[in-house]
């Protein structure tokens, strides 16, 4: 319920820092060695917090998001190749 509050509120771009905050803890939950409850959900987590951050106009910040995504998700994966294709577009505009 939590999470797709959080998702809500970045696609509509509403209380960006908040959800990003919040985001954030739960990204460093998810990418623990040990499961837990966020395990399953960490690459939408990763993916909406990196877009919160481009939608706050926070680019370096998606970026480490991201650069950390590339590493856990491989090419050829589609969340691999998502943020390929993101990263590749966002080093174009930088």
């Amino acid at each position: 319920k939590e999470l797709n509050m959080l998702f809500t509120n970045i696609t509509e771009g509403k209380n960006l820092a908040n959800a990003t905050s919040r985001l954030y803890d739960l990204w460093q939950l998810a990418k623990q060695d040990t499961y837990n409850d966020y395990t399953n959900y960490a690459p939408y987590i990763g993916w909406y917090l990196s877009i919160g951050y481009l939608r706050d106009y926070e680019k370096n910040k998606a970026m480490n998001i991201l650069n950390e995504m590339a590493e856990i998700y491989p090419v050829k994966s589609s969340m691999g190749d998502k943020v390929k294709e993101i990263v590749d577009e966002i080093r174009l505009r930088l």
